[in-house]
């Protein structure tokens, strides 16, 4: 979807979030951003982020093909990439728990043979 003057520069991001779809902004009120593309990364329905990229060095705005490769990669690398950070966090946190329930028990066989 292609968005024409945008001055609010936050209603890109919100509109391709509601419409789970990438959005193209070719124009915008900000002196310092020509144009931009925003993309969802969306792991099934669940929202997971946005991906943004801004105009090229020269200005020119991304072009329709760039945008879907961005697309692309956000359903494709990024989800699975949070995903197994997601994943990785909760192996890190049952380990944890893991480990100080292996102390508590080493500690209290050793205070019950201490206690002999």
């Amino acid at each position: 979807m292609v968005m024409g003057l945008v001055r609010d520069l936050a209603l890109p991001a919100s509109t391709a979030v509601q419409q789970r779809r990438p959005l193209q902004v070719t124009e915008t009120a900000a002196d310092w951003l020509l144009s931009f593309a925003v993309v969802p990364v969306l792991r099934g329905e669940e929202f997971l982020g946005v991906i943004e990229g801004g105009h090229r060095a020269g200005g020119e705005p991304l072009e329709a093909a760039e945008v879907d490769t961005v697309a692309s990669f956000a359903q494709q690398q990024a989800a699975v990439a949070i995903r197994e950070a997601e994943a990785q966090q909760d192996y890190t946190r049952w380990k944890g728990r893991f480990d100080q329930g292996l102390q508590e028990v080493a500690f209290s066989t050793v205070e019950e043979e201490e206690s002999r």
